[in-house]
């Protein structure tokens, strides 16, 4: 070939600038399966240099002379191999006028296909290697017209599957990352010619490897219920193909997770490739909940976790309820827990007073130490305090366990707009408003009565027992024409009381009785001396006491009522030996009075 090269180089060299006709239109017009026919024109140059004959290479390979003086020529190139892409060059020759060896003109290339023979089927297909970009398949090329293979298109299927994958290659192997492992897949193999015909195919069945599939899918918790929890999942996503079963495994969670499940049927709980219900289990109760695939031979994966809790029912009351003042504002509660009652969770406290018709509540959480302390109370109040259990999901409340008490005592304020609405001659009405701080404090009123004209606290001092905003208390059996200071105090239940508060009136007149017991106690010639007690009604009525006497001669006294019980008064200048009538009157201030008479004969 070097020799061939250099040979040509000269001849081109001797040939340079010289117009010798060229080839044209070189080109496949007919073609077989060994065979391929070519063409071309030859347009003349010099004709000193007459055309000699032509050089026909095939293939790079191998040489032929073709002789034709003609304008066109054919030529048919056979024994060629069927099914492939054939490369020809063609270089004319000229003869050299002066002797010499003839002189190469310019070649002219093309291309032609000889037609496709039908190979046969791929043989021995078997699994080449298998890992985590999928399984590679190889085989062995037909036999048969093995070059005449353009590609193959590979396909299989999973047994008792109908989805086909394809693929092709110009190699006999390829890698179908859709092929998993633990499968049974029907293969097949089909060579393909250039021209696009199908040979026969191969068709047989492989087995790929055993391998640990990887975790569940997706998986969620389902519907929920007091006794059943729904667990939901798809297959997994590597070597769906080796599970054999799933293993579930569940426990109680005793610690406290942020991630529990517990509304039932909350997610969507169609559309999962496997589903599993857990049972029986304990109502409100939080699970810890495993889920792994497995193979035949028992090979696990990692498990996937997930928490739930069942349902809520309802729970257990507390057992007692103790409640005891704190101050005059709170209360301390204390109450007991069922302890082996799953279903409790936190608590609600509620209380009132029984007069204002709301009620105030507050929620405590579970796991404490079971006591609160109710703030902001009024004091000297009677409160129910109602404790229920709620469930953890807080849909169920326990039946409620109550108890009451009373804040502590605190003494009330003062009453208000204490007035005297009605006086009578023994008797003085009052009325009064509640006090505005502390109302509810007030068991009852102590009612003070001052004589003031004698300075003395009376007995059987009244007492109005607390029972609306204003009250109306009428105090009886008094003197007429007395002075009166009444005071009130608002007293509580343990005996703390207001700043008392003061009103004064004087009873109404009315008409004295007669002195008692008119009588002379001494007397001589010219003098009587009369005695006599305060008239038995109304002695305060009395502004003073009349005294006459007549006789001999006659006479007149006004003696002012200094308010004691017994009086007495001398009366001088008297004649001697003479009887004498004495007169007492009682005197009201609007005149009217009582009187009583005595007689006495002075001394001789």
């Amino acid at each position: 070939m070097a020799i061939f090269l250099l040979y040509l180089a000269a001849a081109l060299a001797i040939a340079a600038g010289q117009d010798l006709g060229y080839i044209q239109n070189f080109q496949q017009t007919d073609q077989g399966d060994q065979y391929i026919e070519l063409s071309w024109d030859f347009v003349a140059g010099d004709a000193t240099y007459a055309l000699h004959k032509y050089s026909l290479t095939t293939d790079n390979d191998f040489s032929s002379d073709e002789r034709c003086p003609a304008a066109s020529c054919t030529t048919v190139v056979d024994y060629l191999e069927p099914c492939q892409e054939h490369y020809f060059e063609l270089v004319p020759y000229f003869t050299d006028p002066s002797g010499g060896s003839d002189v190469l003109g310019d070649s002219a290339n093309t291309t032609g296909y000889t037609n496709d023979l039908l190979p046969g089927a791929a043989s021995n297909v078997a699994i080449a290697d298998e890992d985590d970009d999928g399984t590679t398949l190889q085989w062995n090329a037909p036999t048969e017209n093995g070059a005449c293979v353009d590609h193959y298109e590979v396909c299989f299927r999973l047994d008792g599957k109908v989805d086909t994958i394809c693929d092709t290659t110009t190699d006999t192997q390829i890698t179908m990352a859709d092929m998993q492992a633990c499968g049974l897949y029907h293969v097949k193999i089909t060579p393909i010619t250039p021209s696009g015909l199908s040979a026969p195919t191969l068709d047989e069945t492989v087995q790929t490897r055993e391998d640990v599939p990887g975790p569940p899918q997706d998986v969620v918790v389902g519907l929920i219920t007091q006794e059943t929890i729904q667990m939901l999942w798809n297959d997994p996503i590597t070597n769906p193909l080796c599970v054999d079963r799933y293993v579930i495994t569940f426990g109680e969670t005793h610690a406290l997770l942020d991630d529990v499940s517990t509304e039932p049927g909350s997610l969507r709980v169609s559309g999962y490739q496997n589903e599993a219900t857990i049972s029986p289990l304990s109502p409100c109760t939080n699970y810890t909940i495993d889920i792994r695939s497995q193979n035949s031979a028992e090979l696990s994966s990692e498990p996937v976790t997930s928490y739930a809790a069942t349902a809520d029912t309802e729970p257990l009351p507390p057992p007692y309820v103790i409640v005891d003042p704190e101050d005059s504002d709170s209360i301390l509660v204390i109450w007991g827990d069922n302890e082996d009652d799953k279903c409790a969770g936190d608590f609600v406290i509620c209380w009132n007073d029984g007069f204002h018709p709301y009620e105030t509540c507050e929620e405590v959480d579970g796991g404490g130490d079971n006591s609160f302390i109710i703030t902001d109370l009024l004091p000297c109040t009677d409160y129910n305090v109602i404790i229920n259990v709620v469930s953890p999901g807080g849909t169920n409340y326990s039946d409620p366990t109550t108890n009451h008490t009373s804040t502590e005592d605190v003494a009330p304020g003062p009453v208000l707009n204490l007035q005297v609405t009605d006086v009578s001659i023994d008797q003085i009405t009052i009325t009064f408003d509640a006090p505005e701080t502390d109302p509810q404090c007030v068991k009852e009123y102590d009612i003070n009565i001052i004589d003031e004209d004698q300075e003395k606290l009376l007995d059987g001092a009244g007492i109005a027992e607390f029972s609306s905003r204003t009250i109306t208390d009428s105090i009886s059996g008094l003197e007429s024409c007395t002075k009166y200071l009444i005071r009130v105090s608002a007293v509580s239940p343990t005996g703390k009381r207001s700043p008392w508060e003061d009103v004064r009136d004087t009873t109404d007149g009315d008409v004295p009785s007669a002195p008692q017991e008119l009588g002379v106690n001494a007397y001589d010639g010219s003098s009587i001396t009369v005695q006599w007690f305060q008239p038995a009604e109304n002695s305060r009525c009395v502004t003073e006491f009349e005294l006459s006497w007549s006789g001999p001669t006659n006479g007149t006294e006004t003696i002012d009522n200094e308010g004691s019980f017994k009086m007495t008064y001398q009366i001088d200048g008297l004649q001697a030996c003479s009887e004498y009538t004495i007169t007492l009157y009682a005197a009201a201030k609007d005149g009217d009075g009582s009187f009583d008479t005595v007689t006495q004969e002075t001394t001789c």
